[in-house]
């Protein structure tokens, strides 16, 4: 008898364990689309489990922290689909996804993401080809031990095409840099039709100049790509901010929307006068911001903002001046070029405020025209005072709301860069938007480089005593760092107990070398 016991009770358990890959639980078993257009509702995450934890070559990850549902769909023909969610159950933070693989796949490609963070999520215009196996993935973004799972509806609905419809989807170009010249302008041209689209014209031009056309003697298939480098560069060797227009000219292509795209590039001037400072008092001082949803803005900040004001005089840069950054946003803050050749240990100084919860700030360094970044910080001697306050998602920099609510002086000496021909900064911004609090972003004021003096003595902190009621006779302790190139010793140092009447008066004779922090109590 305990021998039959014992083998039900294996047959239960493996029993259980087959009924827990439902449908829409993974790329396994996936829910199947057969046909469009395509509706479903009263569907959930919950019970699907947390098999995928990153969105893959969709971008960030945190909303597929949640239970997963996956959709997949072969198409038998070129087609355009619009995706949307409805009916959510969640309180917020929902993502949707289509990959043409698995999500965890590293060949995945992403063909569209939305992450909201409120409302609900939706896709459009998406192209599909046929006999590629598309993957589609709802799944939440996690607080805490809320928002694990949603509830939810989904609808797929085919676009009618028109028989021709080309346009241009990217424009590519030498990052923007102090050393721009005569640069190849690329262009990517979309078939967004149901018909090829063959011999047709297309141009670019540049702050609305002289049209450069050139003719594409080929075809391109519904729903495919052609990637055209122009024969003409373009001119962009003057600093100057460069607004890049290209668009298609296809005689039967109805559709006029999609036709054109524009960028911008900047070429920046180079300073080589130290030190350098600015209060952007008398403009922009050729500082200039690009980026993914940028919200990067010059000005006066709103009195009605908790960033309220300048560090001095009124104006500053802020991520948006009269409210908050945008949600999903990727951006940066430019600086001019600075030529290194003299400076033997530059360093760097400015003011910041920054109030987010789901943002983080940090600052970068390019020595080869942008194309590559490197954080001010990483790899560099700890010669700093409050640079970076947090590790947000494994992401070092400014996170959170700044002690006071109010500007912080901030600075880093730069030894490595000393004698670089050729340097950029820049002030990265990525913020995800709670719809909670803490959704400013962050502002940069009065900036400036130098040359990093040889005695600079900083009082970072008071270790003790901590306030309590039961204070008595205490040690008082404080955090000095040398944030100077020489060391120092028999350095006098004194305290007030009474707002400045009287001081008690010290020494510290024990040698701090230039980058080190010391405790003296």
């Amino acid at each position: 008898m305990r021998t039959k016991i014992t083998l039900l009770s294996f047959i239960c358990l493996f029993i259980s364990s087959l009924s827990f890959a439902q449908t829409g639980s993974t790329c396994a078993e996936p829910h199947l689309i057969n046909s469009l257009p395509f509706s479903a509702t009263g569907l959930t995450t919950q019970g699907a489990g947390n098999d995928y934890s990153t969105s893959g070559d969709c971008g960030g990850n945190n909303f597929m922290t949640g239970e997963d549902y996956v959709f997949s769909f072969t198409p038998t023909e070129y087609v355009s689909v619009n995706i949307s969610l409805t009916d959510l159950t969640a309180p917020g933070g929902v993502g949707l996804y289509i990959l043409d693989d698995c999500i965890n796949e590293p060949t995945a490609n992403c063909m569209g993401a939305d992450e909201a963070t409120t409302g609900e999520p939706s896709l459009s215009q998406i192209g599909l080809i046929p006999g590629t196996t598309y993957y589609i993935f709802v799944s939440t973004f996690v607080y805490g031990t809320m928002n694990t799972f949603t509830g939810f509806s989904i609808n797929i609905d085919p676009i009618v095409a028109t028989t021709d419809d080309g346009g241009v989807t990217s424009i590519s170009t030498a990052p923007s840099s102090c050393n721009l010249s005569d640069e190849a302008i690329t262009v990517d041209i979309t078939n967004f039709g149901n018909n090829t689209i063959s011999n047709f014209d297309l141009a670019y031009r540049i702050n609305s100049g002289t049209e450069v056309v050139e003719t594409y003697n080929g075809s391109i298939a519904p729903g495919m790509t052609y990637s055209h480098t122009f024969a003409t560069t373009a001119d962009m060797s003057a600093p100057n901010s460069y607004t890049i227009e290209a668009y298609t000219s296809i005689a039967t292509d109805t559709v006029s929307t999609n036709d054109t795209l524009s960028k911008t590039k900047t070429h920046g001037i180079t300073i080589s006068s130290f030190p350098y400072s600015v209060d952007f008092e008398s403009g922009t001082s050729n500082w200039f911001a690009e980026g993914y949803l940028n919200s990067w803005e010059y000005g006066i900040p709103s009195t009605s903002q908790t960033i309220n004001a300048a560090a001095s005089g009124s104006n500053c840069w802020v991520t948006n001046l009269y409210g908050d950054y945008n949600n999903e946003e990727s951006s940066a803050l430019y600086t001019p070029c600075f030529d290194f050749s003299a400076l033997l240990n530059p360093m760097v100084e400015m003011d910041i405020w920054y109030e987010m919860d789901l943002g983080t700030a940090y600052m970068e360094y390019s020595l080869n025209n942008g194309y590559n970044w490197t954080k001010v910080g990483e790899g560099e001697p700890v010669d700093a005072a409050n640079w970076y306050n947090a590790d947000n998602s494994g992401e070092t920099g400014w996170n959170g709301q700044i002690a006071g609510d109010t500007w912080q002086t901030v600075h880093h000496t730069l030894a490595s860069l000393a004698g670089e021909p050729s340097v950029m900064f820049r002030i990265k911004f990525d913020g995800l938007t709670s719809g909670i609090t803490l959704n400013e972003g962050v502002a940069i004021d009065d900036f400036t480089i130098m040359e990093a003096p040889d005695n600079d003595l900083a009082l970072l902190n008071l270790e003790s005593p901590f306030s309590n009621c039961a204070l008595g006779s205490e040690i008082i302790s404080v955090n000095i760092q040398n944030l100077g190139d020489t060391e120092a010793f028999d350095i006098p140092i004194k305290y007030s107990l009474d707002n400045g009447t009287n001081y008690t008066n010290a020494t510290i004779t024990d040698t701090i070398q230039g980058g080190e922090t010391y405790l003296y109590s």
